[in-house]
């Protein structure tokens, strides 16, 4: 008899809300060396790494893909775990931690309006939904959405059903906070003006005057910003570029959110290449996605039927965001429908509860029947989480281009075996693009290395030897400069990345280095601002070898190369990298047999940069190799 009060305490609804959020911790928190870190996340966390470290007080956030810039508020909360602890995983840990703080607000939030079963019926559907798992891994402005708008709600639910005192206030500074966080909440702006009307007889405007005031209150830094951009293509041009684009109407938001509550297309993540291998290698969970969407549905025509006030609020908060994502005038993501997080599950809860209820009968057919409602929704979830483990998993072994990008463990071990390998010298970043503000490989290497001397290298155009040795990091990707740096390599190592994606080449480069000349520029051969053209190769394509005399005044320079008919211009390599004494090869796409003339000139005013004699008089425009 004993083991009966055991056996009921594991039973009861404390347990099943702990294990409920242990699962939601262990998904969200664990493994945080599986997370991505692409162009977005480091730009997000350089700037909150800047006011951790009193460097800058951000104005605004990053670009958004509607080319507005972003709000600051998402680097100020990314902020707050980096005055701690200044590393990458601080910042992922963050947001993991406070997407799982949201399954219990979800839980409380339920339990309140709706009860307990429908309480961990929707905290246990949100702590394993694939997406909201995947929304709360890793450093992103919109992954910071969900606890902040469960308390956007809370708040209305309070003011408007509970006729609670300064809650809508509340409910208007979460607002201004979660469109600033991102600003796919800005649905939520015709959502709180419904409730407006809806509850009117409950609405104490001076709360909502205040709460109004206070959201204006936070906006002021992002005001400060568009105010001293207005001009020249700044921030108010983009807004009236923005407010003045053509909309079209599509079911793009509907589709997007089934997708996020169902957990449909997580195999996405594993790309173009390697989704149908993840799929063979897991159970078919279509029938998991039916049912779960199925009871999102019928909580939703519940709700709709019984049109009490809490479930106006919830059911508004369900429709209204893909009501206003239908008709639109820039691309729809699957990101902007975080938002809903967590009104379908509640929805289902509901469901859930009211099955139970109907079904609450002594007899032995209707206790089966809610053993099998039980089971099935307890099954759902498991399936859901084996699912998703098995996708986490797959992406860490095996390349996903086009889906989940390299994971962060990845990337910090390259970071620890350069610092290795650069003795206190420089960091050459080779990969593709050498301007953090534009390509992804150097945004994310400008971060990871930003308090150790480097510099950018396109290895699709150049190589890079500079005169006090460096130690270079080679993309896994095919580069021109690959070959050049084996050569000059006095130490190599690899970091090894997943199945299929290749690996970090990590060189050690000798100072003071002597490059081999077959085809020298006859003299003279140095031109006005200080580059001397050292020699050519042909094969496999028109390569220049030159050497940086020493750093000219601020100036974009660009190569000309002419050959008869053929002719190829290019940057080389940008002047705002050059070090006196670099030793560069250009590469160019050019094939040629006769007489090449070589030269540079200012870009974009195309001022001819002279060849100078021995006297230092302008000789020609040009070097002419012959091959």
């Amino acid at each position: 008899m004993s083991l009966l009060p055991r056996l009921s305490s594991l039973l009861s609804p404390r347990f099943a809300l702990l294990a409920i959020l242990l699962v939601a911790a262990l998904l969200r928190l664990g493994w945080p060396h599986l997370t991505e870190f692409k162009a977005d996340e480091a730009r997000l966390y350089a700037l909150a790494l800047d006011m951790a470290e009193f460097k800058s007080f951000p104005l605004r956030g990053i670009g958004s893909s509607v080319g507005f810039p972003n709000f600051p508020m998402s680097v100020w909360l990314f902020a707050i775990p980096l005055f701690v602890w200044k590393h990458p995983y601080s910042a992922t840990l963050f947001v993991a931690a406070l997407n799982t703080a949201a399954v219990y607000v979800c839980y409380r939030l339920t339990q309140r309006c709706r009860g307990e079963t429908a309480a961990l019926v929707a905290a246990l559907f949100f702590a394993v939904s694939p997406w909201a798992i995947i929304y709360s891994r890793k450093i992103w402005a919109q992954n910071l959405l969900p606890l902040f708008v469960l308390g956007y709600v809370g708040a209305a639910l309070a003011a408007f059903v509970n006729r609670r005192r300064w809650f809508l206030l509340l409910h208007f500074l979460l607002l201004a906070v979660v469109i600033q966080i991102h600003l796919s909440a800005l649905a939520f702006i015709p959502l709180t003006g419904s409730w407006l009307v809806i509850f009117r007889r409950r609405v104490r405007w001076k709360e909502a005057a205040l709460g109004i005031a206070a959201g204006m209150v936070t906006a002021i830094p992002f005001a400060i910003y568009l105010a001293a951009h207005a001009g020249g293509g700044g921030g108010g041009a983009l807004l009236t570029d923005f407010l003045s684009r053509p909309a079209t109407v599509d079911s793009d938001s509907l589709r997007f959110a089934w997708m996020t509550l169902t957990g449909a297309d997580i195999h996405s993540l594993a790309g173009q290449q390697a989704f149908r291998q993840f799929l063979d290698s897991v159970p078919a969970i279509e029938p998991v996605r039916w049912l779960w969407g199925c009871l999102t549905l019928a909580g939703l025509s519940l709700a709709l039927y019984r049109r009490r006030e809490v479930d106006v609020i919830l059911a508004s908060w369900l429709l209204t965001p893909i009501l206003f994502f239908v008709r639109h005038s820039t691309p729809v993501f699957p990101h902007y429908l975080i938002v809903l997080f967590p009104a379908g599950y509640i929805l289902a809860g509901d469901a859930v509860s009211v099955f139970m209820e109907k079904t609450s009968r002594p007899s032995l057919a209707w206790q089966g029947l809610r053993l099998c409602g039980s089971a099935a929704a307890a099954a759902s979830a498991l399936t859901q989480t084996t699912v998703w483990l098995a996708l986490l998993f797959f992406i860490a072994r095996v390349a996903t281009p086009g889906g989940f990008g390299t994971p962060l463990g990845m990337l910090l071990e390259m970071v620890d075996e350069v610092r290795a390998a650069s003795l206190d010298h420089e960091i050459l970043i080779v990969g593709l693009g050498d301007d953090p503000t534009v390509h992804e490989f150097p945004a994310v290497a400008d971060v990871l290395f930003r308090d150790a001397p480097h510099r950018f290298v396109n290895g699709e155009e150049a190589a890079v030897l500079p005169t006090q040795g460096a130690a270079a990091v080679i993309a896994p990707q095919p580069l021109a400069a690959a070959l050049w740096y084996g050569q000059w390599a006095v130490r190599t190592s690899r970091v090894q990345l997943r199945e299929g994606e290749g690996a970090f080449v990590i060189v050690s480069l000798p100072a003071n280095p002597q490059v081999a000349l077959t085809h020298p520029f006859p003299e003279p051969r140095r031109l006005a601002n200080g580059v001397e053209l050292l020699g050519w190769e042909s094969e496999p394509g028109w390569t220049v070898i030159w050497r940086v005399g020493y750093v000219p005044a601020a100036a974009d320079y660009h190569f000309f190369n002419h050959a008869g008919e053929a002719q190829a211009d290019g940057p080389g390599y940008p002047s705002r990298y050059w070090r006196d004494g670099d030793v560069v090869i250009s590469f160019f796409e050019m094939q040629s047999s006769g007489p090449v003339r070589v030269g540079m000139y200012e870009y974009p005013s195309v001022t001819n940069v002279p060849v100078m004699d021995a006297a230092g008089n302008p000789f020609s425009d040009a070097v002419t190799a012959d091959p």
